[in-house]
């Protein structure tokens, strides 16, 4: 049962996320911020949709471990992503480019290799999941990248925070409340 609600507000959740990224990208489509966002928003719907076919008991195992990787390889174009709207938003593009060029590398090969035995080698029953991502060395490498764009894109917003004034200051506010709490969320 719990199960059951937890893959429900898992399809949900791509759902919203690709209405609101296709919604915001016919409004702004020649604006930068708003097309990393749609990009962005694309990417957690991958990754959510790729999930949810993890959770499904019905689902074969080869269809599950297809859909991990092509949800782990949405997930780590999460972080760049992410990291690629905080330096537009923040308008650091011209001091951080050689990171993010970094950010889209490292995450651009881990993306594909996402794909192959690299990063998930196998599916198991853990928890209440019928089927759960194992893998090795490519795992901890996965999440070390994964963790290392986000911090940082985070830190960049905390110490770009005081020089903001106003509305600016409270966008960033409200935007780092919610990703604090969807990252938060995404890694458990």
């Amino acid at each position: 049962m719990i199960l059951t609600i937890y893959a429900t507000l898992t399809l949900l959740t791509a759902i919203a996320s690709f209405l609101v990224g296709g919604f915001i990208i016919v409004k702004r489509f020649r604006n930068p911020l708003t097309r990393i966002w749609f990009f962005l928003c694309f990417t957690i719907g991958g990754w959510n949709l790729g999930y949810y076919f993890t959770m499904l008991e019905n689902t074969s195992k080869d269809l599950a471990l297809l859909a991990s990787r092509i949800s782990h390889a949405n997930g780590i174009l999460i972080t760049v992503l992410y990291f690629h709207f905080a330096l537009i938003f923040l308008k650091l593009m011209s001091q951080e480019k050689r990171q993010l060029i970094l950010a889209y590398l490292s995450c651009s090969v881990l993306a594909f290799l996402s794909l192959t035995r690299f990063i998930v080698t196998d599916l198991v029953p853990k928890l209440s999941l019928p089927y759960y991502p194992v893998g090795k060395i490519g795992y901890v490498i996965y999440v070390t990248v994964f963790i290392y764009w986000v911090i940082y894109a985070h830190y960049l917003m905390f110490e770009n925070y005081r020089r903001l004034t106003g509305y600016e200051r409270n966008k960033l506010k409200y935007f780092l409340t919610g990703t604090v709490v969807g990252f938060t969320g995404g890694a458990t």
